[in-house]
Formats: structure tokens, sequence, C-alpha cells
């Protein structure tokens, strides 16, 4: 092989090296850009076909002029591919790129690779290698074969297919988004150009090739639409504007964990700048004190101080990938509930205050009342209805003000507890036959079932009795008169525990979420303070255990809970 050089390989060269360099650029923000791979793989192969020309232009043989060639439409073989994946990325539809489709597109690309490798064996491609010395430099004409007809015209459907995905793109977008697909379709708008002259040999500069031109200047108007219009990125510039307005926190991180992404809200939350964090990897990690963050975590509160400042802030984490499924990494939303807490803490705080000062006089009207009650026949008759009346309120007054600050207590820890080994056996007995009465009453039949033989639960016995009676009471009032309330005794997810099932209306599935809240009183309006199912769900969680419900309409009511075996760690106790 010979070579002899020309000047027309020069500004060749060049335009490969200015390949290269985009190209390396967007693959080092290729996680935050959308097509940015495809953009990669079509400025290496446009560099390669570019270099490989240029020194086929020095080549001074006709051997040394036949191996780039084949170099030359190895490469011109995979620009067109090349070109309509980054088309079909880069407007939204990676979802079409699956393995099969993508191996369809690539097989043309490599039945052409595989012919001009054996070219010598069949002449598919090319028949002959002809030189040109009558322009500036020693040209190359192949006299062309039919293979290579069926590779042109698989080329200009590729192109024309990625012309048409970017004007439905412009048609579709909204105003700020069509000057980049106007940008794009330039782009593609010049190759076809330079190859419709070199085909129909309308170039001025006998065996120049314009291809390489047009497309490493295509490659430049779409480097443009980077820098300019920051055209590949995750976020356009519309959705940055959404950001940079958005009350919650967001932050993107790559899949090596760099932040590519933080608007002020963030910043603000994490008391960092811009400047801090974007480009580094692994910051936010320290800043939010945690050792992990990923898709799979349940949103969690975290305690943030910065110069004496507490915040709360609620972490949600959602990954981030393409349409093929591959990670590009992960979102991260920040939520400060600082004031929702703050308003939590007045709220209890009243409410204990209001509680505690509401507690002495309701004891003193209870009592009063309890004391006329038991003297009523000496009251004359029209005052004995007013009596009762003022009697049954002034108690259940009382009894929500005790509930409300025994739930306090236990959400603060501050209730009493005495964790040891208790028969759940029989403390069932001993609940079900204290409320007898209340079922007569009801003409409700309360039932007893031992499902299996229990070893001891590690609790409070005074707590559990009271998360009985409450169960076994809301129980009857739910149940119809003749129904049956059954209380079954036994081990629930491992653990012993009680249900207790009613043979009532049952609930709806919204209902079922809210009934261990606040407040929430049931089936029917009026039955109970709505207190009775918050206290035994906190006083099932302070002593380890898990309480839940299953009810459907129509179907009954069944409320379950479990503790923890004899032998597991005691139940610190408050004060």
């Amino acid at each position: 092989m010979s070579y002899t050089f020309s000047a027309f390989s020069l500004p060749l060269i060049l335009t490969s090296v200015l390949c290269g360099a985009l190209a390396l650029y967007v693959w080092r923000s290729r996680a935050e850009r959308r097509g940015g791979i495809a953009y990669v793989r079509l400025m290496a192969v446009v560099g390669a076909w570019t270099l490989a020309y240029a020194i086929e232009i020095l080549g001074a043989d006709v051997a040394t002029k036949e191996l780039w060639e084949t170099v030359i439409m190895s490469c011109i073989a995979l620009v067109a591919p090349c070109w309509l994946m980054l088309a079909v990325e880069h407007t939204g539809r990676e979802h079409w790129l699956s393995r099969r489709n993508t191996f369809l597109i690539f097989l043309p690309a490599a039945v052409t690779i595989l012919l001009v490798v054996t070219n010598s064996l069949h002449h598919l491609v090319w028949t002959e290698i002809r030189m040109d010395g009558t322009g500036p430099f020693l040209a190359t004409l192949p006299v062309r074969a039919p293979w290579f007809w069926v590779h042109a015209g698989v080329t200009w459907v590729y192109m024309v297919g990625g012309l048409v995905l970017y004007g439905l793109s412009v048609v579709h977008a909204p105003r700020p988004y069509r000057l980049q697909g106007y940008v794009m379709i330039t782009g593609a708008l010049l190759p076809l150009a330079g190859n419709l002259l070199h085909l129909i040999g309308a170039v001025p500069v006998p065996g120049l090739d314009l291809g390489p031109f047009a497309f490493a200047l295509s490659c430049f108007v779409m480097a443009v639409g980077i820098f300019r219009y920051r055209l590949l990125d995750l976020a356009p510039v519309a959705r940055r504007a959404i950001l940079e307005s958005m009350r919650e926190g967001i932050i993107v991180v790559d899949d090596r964990e760099r932040v590519v992404e933080i608007n002020p809200a963030a910043r603000q939350m994490l008391a960092l700048s811009d400047t801090d964090v974007i480009g580094r990897e692994n910051v936010l990690l320290p800043l939010m004190g945690r050792a992990e963050l990923n898709a799979t975590t349940q949103p969690e509160e975290l305690l943030l101080s910065h110069d004496d400042i507490n915040r709360w802030i609620t972490v949600s984490v959602s990954a981030l990938a393409d349409g093929g499924g591959r990670s590009l990494g992960r979102m991260i939303v920040l939520r400060d509930t600082t004031e929702e807490h703050q308003l939590e803490q007045m709220r209890e705080e009243l409410l204990g205050m209001l509680v505690h000062d509401l507690r002495n006089p309701l004891t003193v009207i209870a009592t009063g009342m309890s004391m006329l009650k038991g003297a009523q026949d000496q009251l004359p008759s029209d005052l004995q209805p007013v009596v009762d009346m003022a009697w049954a309120n002034s108690s259940r007054a009382l009894i929500l003000v005790n509930a409300i600050l025994d739930a306090a207590r236990l959400e603060q820890g501050r209730m009493p507890m005495e964790a040891e080994a208790i028969s759940l056996s029989e403390i069932a007995s001993k609940v079900v036959f204290s409320m007898t009465p209340m079922a007569w009453e009801y003409s409700v039949r309360v039932e007893t079932v031992n499902r299996d033989a229990l070893p001891p639960a590690w609790a409070d016995e005074r707590l559990v009795t009271r998360i009985l009676q409450n169960l076994i009471d809301n129980a009857i009032r739910f149940s119809p008169k003749g129904g049956v309330v059954l209380v079954s005794i036994g081990e629930f997810e491992g653990h012993p525990g009680i249900s207790v099932s009613d043979s009532g209306p049952g609930m709806s599935q919204e209902l079922r979420g809210r009934l261990f809240q606040e407040f929430v009183t049931g089936h029917q309006d009026g039955q109970g303070n709505g207190m009775g199912l918050v206290f035994c769900r906190l006083a099932v969680d302070a002593q380890g255990g898990r309480i839940w419900v299953q009810s459907a309409p129509g179907e009954g009511t069944t409320i379950t809970f479990r503790l923890p075996r004899q032998g597991a760690q005691q139940v610190s106790v408050g004060s």
C-alpha cells in the first residue's frame, strides 16, 4: 500500500476529530440526555467514516483504495440505522426499540457489511475499483453493482423515516419544543442532499463524495441543538421552568449517583447551592443522614438540622428508566412537613391542656350526677329524666376524656406497662363473662373458640384486657338482635392472638382504611366515641404486636390482634 499527500484530507481529519469530541461530550452526560447514547453511536460512525475517507484520499494505488473503500462502505451501512435509532429515541418512542425491532433495524446493515467484506468473491457491491486523477486528488470510482442500490434504497427509507418522526413531533409539540424539531429536520436534510448529488454525479469535483461532509455538517447542526437549545436534555426548557417553580424539592441522580438536576426548593431544604452538588457523586447521603436511598423504600421522614434550625422532610424515591427498561437513575422528591409537624404539636398541646382542664370538673359533675341518680326516688318525677340524661352524658364525656388521655400517653410512650407471660384464653374467658350482661341487653350471643394450644403471650395483662373489652363492646353494638359475636383465640402470623368477629353489616374499603384513626365511629353514626379502636391500635403497637381488620359490606367484620410470644424482649415501661 502507498499514500500521497492531499490537502483535501485535512478538513476530513479535522471533521473526524470534532465528531469524536462531540461524541465524548455527550457520552459523559448521556444519563441526563434523551437519545444521548444513540447520538454518540451516530457520531462515532460518522467520525470513523470521515477518517476512513480522508485516508482513502491519501491512497496512491488500487489496493489501498479498495481497502479503505471497504471500511467506508461498512461505516456508511451503519449510519442510517444509527440515525433512525436517534430519531426514535429522541422523539420519545423508546418503547419501539425492543430487541427484535433493534435487530431488524440493523439487519440490512449487517448484510451490507458482510457483502462488502466478501465483495471480491461475488462483486455484488462493486464490480471494480477505478481511479481518476483528473481532479485535485486521486479519486476512487467504484463501479456500482446491484446490492449498492439496495443499500442506497434502505438508507433513504431510514433517513426519510427519521424525518417523518421529527415532522410528527414538530406538528404535535408545544411551541417551545418546535425549534428543536426544526433543527433535527435540517440536520437530516443535509446528508440527503449531499448523497443525492453524489448519486446523480452532480458534484463538480471528480470522485468527491459529499456524504461525509454533509453528515458531519448535520452532526454539527445537531450540536447547535445540544449546546444552544439543550436538545437532548432529559428535562427540556419547559420542564425546567416547572421544576424551578415547584414547592417540592426535586433531585435527579444518574446511575453513578451523580446529581444531574436539583431545583431551588431542594437546595433550600438541604441548605445547598447549585454548584455544591451538580456533577458530584454520593453527596446527598451524608447530608440526609441516610446510608441508602432506593426506589424500593417507603416514603420516610427525616429530621434535618442546619444553623440550629430543624426541618422535617419527607423523602420519596422513584426509579427512572428509558422505554427499554434500562435504568437511567433515580428521582428523589423532598416535601417539607415542618409546618405540619408544628401544627400537630400545637394541636396535641392544646388538646392535652383542654383534656386535663376538663377532666377534673367532669369527674366532679359525673360523681354528683351519680349521687343524684342514687337518690332519684327522692326527686320530683319531672326531674328524674333530666338527672338520667345528665348522668349519662357526663359519664360519656368523662370516658371520652380518659380515652383521649390514654391515647396521648401511649403515643408519647408514657403509659405504664408491665409485660409478663399471660394466658390469652384466661383473659378472654374473664372478659366474655364480664360482658355477658351487655350481650343480653343487645340480644346477642358471645361465643369463645380456642383454635390452638397457645404458648403464653408476652404483654401487659391490663392493656390486653382493655383491648379485648373494646373489641367485644364494638362487636356487640354492631351485631343485629339474635346475632353472634365470635371470639377466637389462636395463632396468627405465628404469634398468639385473638380475633373478634361480629355478624353486623360490614364496612366499605374506604372505612376500613380509616378505622384506626381518631374519632372514626365505624358503621353507624352515634355509635361510640371514635377513640376505642385508636386505643387498641396504640396499645397493641406499644407491646410489639399488630392489629388489623377484615370486612366487606354485608359480611360482618373481624378485627384481629397478635402479640409477642413469651420470651420476647420485655416492653419498656413508661413512667
